[in-house]
């Protein structure tokens, strides 16, 4: 992935690659620590529903993945734009232009969240295989709703409020996540960027039992 500022002032381009294993985890060292800020510290904003223990993991994997690739644009503007461009390994390649950086940190906090070794994350992994690369709301509602009917379709006795328990477990990572960004940045599209996710897991926790009862009737 390369993101090309359009104005000059904000900076070169950066560069990022994106290593994955083949489970679709994002390859970082769980356990370097060095010089690690405390937004960083596992213990610091840990989720009620962390599993993970700090003799293990030190620091947050989604926080660490994040600070990894968005630490050169997280102090920006929300409404400072960039062009990017990125390569996929099976050769595939896209160009986003003009896009807000509030929009490219989102694209990061996904993979933070759901390619990290996060374990709220990990649950869902899977929805990744639904949301396309800068998502509207639209898709990433519809990407977490086929997600559900998925699981529902295999499980036909899943509760629905299973689903709804599980988004306010997420709007709890990201809201923790959003409190990390805050205390680092200086600009607001790193907050706007964590609360993108925040606000829709939200929206999706409120309408989750409506969404997927329409999508399971398409499946009819």
């Amino acid at each position: 992935m390369e993101i090309i500022f359009d104005n000059e002032a904000d900076g070169e381009p950066l560069s990022w690659s994106f290593d994955y294993t083949n489970t679709k985890s994002i390859n970082l060292d769980a356990n370097s620590n060095e010089k690690a800020g405390e937004w960083l510290k596992l213990e610091n904003h840990k989720c009620a529903n962390c599993t993970l223990a700090q003799s293990d993991f030190p620091l947050c994997p989604a926080a660490r993945a994040l600070n990894s690739y968005a630490k050169n644009i997280i102090n920006k503007k929300s409404i400072d734009k960039a062009t990017v461009k990125m390569w996929e390994s099976s050769g595939r390649y896209l160009e986003f232009k003009d896009r807000a950086l509030q929009d490219i940190i989102g694209e990061l906090v996904r993979i933070a969240v759901f390619q990290s070794a996060c374990p709220v994350g990990r649950q869902a992994r899977k929805i990744i295989d639904y949301i396309p690369p800068f998502p509207t709301k639209d898709e990433v509602i519809h990407a977490f709703t086929l997600f559900f009917a998925v699981q529902k379709l295999q499980n036909e006795h899943r509760d629905h409020k299973k689903d709804a328990d599980f988004l306010n477990v997420l709007n709890d990572l990201f809201t923790n996540l959003s409190h990390r960004v805050q205390e680092l940045a200086q600009g607001d599209a790193g907050i706007n960027g964590v609360l993108i996710y925040h606000s829709l897991t939200v929206l999706m926790s409120l309408s989750i039992t409506k969404q997927l009862e329409n999508k399971l009737k398409s499946f009819d």
